[in-house]
């Protein structure tokens, strides 16, 4: 009680402070900002040499070719381009593709090649792989793309979806059944050809006939 009232009398020096509450205001300035936190805000990206990181960009460009080959796409149909951007105080890899000739089922399986690429990637080299942040498609202007411009909002309705599921699947069911088709009379008759058999007379030789002359 003493000290309590020696306290409010302002007689009585203030109660120590623990060893903990020094430490976490030491260097600390009139904003609160401590130096260590700016420090890190701040830290600059750690360099690579160019030649490293043009051996890096050479190296996801490669591997775009490898894997579009994999598939049966020709590599001319795509360009690649390698951007290094700042993520976190490190330097990490943009991959950006550009479709250069249109063809209408490659956009379907944007996703599927992507994956393709990413694991092939990270089986050769994995390190360079979690270096790459995006991957990420694009179409060139002059690639004939015939769709120009945006349907009629009806189009993404789910009555008009569905018509076009089930005009797709028309569409495979025929293609099905013309391949089976093709396969089933490309080979010619299904049937051994018959062979030839001589033909074996059961009657006596004829013999020459004689003319009648009246004697």
């Amino acid at each position: 009680m003493a000290n309590w009232f020696a306290r409010l009398m302002g007689s009585a020096p203030a109660p120590a402070r623990s060893s903990r509450s020094q430490r976490s205001d030491r260097g600390a300035d009139s904003s609160g900002f401590r130096p260590s936190a700016m420090n890190s805000v701040q830290q600059p990206v750690p360099r690579q040499s160019s030649s490293v990181v043009n051996a890096q960009r050479e190296t996801l460009r490669i591997l775009v070719g490898d894997t579009l080959r994999d598939h049966g796409i020709p590599p001319v149909w795509v360009s690649t381009e390698v951007m290094t951007v700042s993520s976190q105080g490190r330097l990490v890899f943009q991959v950006i593709l550009t479709l250069k000739f249109w063809e209408e089922s490659l956009p379907l399986y944007f996703s599927a090649l992507e994956a393709s690429y990413m694991t092939r990637l990270d089986s050769t080299n994995p390190e360079l792989a979690e270096a790459v942040r995006s991957v990420s498609w694009r179409i060139a202007p002059d690639a004939a793309c015939p769709y120009a411009d945006m349907p009629n909002p009806a189009f993404w309705t789910e009555a008009v979806r569905q018509e076009r599921v089930a005009a797709k699947r028309r569409l495979e069911l025929n293609q099905l059944f013309e391949d089976e088709w093709r396969e089933d009379h490309s080979g010619g008759p299904s049937f051994a050809p018959t062979d030839p058999v001589p033909l074996q007379a059961d009657f006596e030789k004829t013999q020459p006939f004689q003319a009648y002359t009246g004697r």
